[in-house]
């Protein structure tokens, strides 16, 4: 009975909650249409395109590859991948994709494959559970349960986390967040 108490108190105030309460989140599930369709142009830098933006109204999708788009009123819209602006649609639909412009350095590290999941006798079994559990809600909460949207979410998480419940936290929670990052 506490536990149930202290879960529901717990989502009450998560910023996913908060921010969907306050209405500062609007899904559009036909946006992706939007950007997949328009004509492309490679640029360097799309700093000059989002300088205007930053106070702006907007509504939020997401794509089936993982990426979150932002939609402003003056119909300009961003993909936001990994944290950063991919490509931009300008209103008139002209799109500008950013070019490797930013050098990267990658080392090669060998990966350490996450243990496996604990098996339900597993004191950490029923926490790992609800706590996974409630990222998915918040994520249904941030996709406004809009069923295409979640179906396709859960089939780019399946993809890439398998079975992992460990792999699941990680991807649902860098999701959440990305998400609310993206203005």
């Amino acid at each position: 009975m506490q536990a149930a108490r202290y879960n529901r108190n717990l989502a009450d105030t998560s910023p996913v909650r908060k921010a969907y309460l306050e209405r500062r989140i609007v899904i559009n599930p036909g946006l992706y249409k939007a950007i997949t369709q328009a004509p492309a142009d490679t640029v360097k830098s799309l700093e000059p395109y989002l300088a205007t933006k930053a106070s702006c109204d907007f509504e939020k999708s997401v794509t089936p590859d993982g990426c979150i788009l932002v939609k402003y009123k003056d119909g300009f819209i961003k993909k936001v991948c990994d944290g950063r602006v991919t490509e931009v649609v300008m209103p008139d639909g002209k799109k500008h994709v950013q070019k490797g412009g930013n050098q990267v350095a990658y080392m090669y590290v060998t990966p350490l494959p996450p243990p496996p999941n604990p098996g339900a006798t597993n004191v950490a079994y029923k926490w790992l559970t609800n706590y996974n559990e409630g990222l998915m809600n918040d994520i249904l909460s941030l996709l406004g349960n809009q069923q295409d949207l979640i179906n396709q979410y859960k089939a780019t998480e399946t993809g890439k986390c398998g079975d992992s419940i460990y792999k699941q936290i990680e991807y649902r929670t860098i999701f959440i967040e990305t998400f609310l990052e993206a203005k």
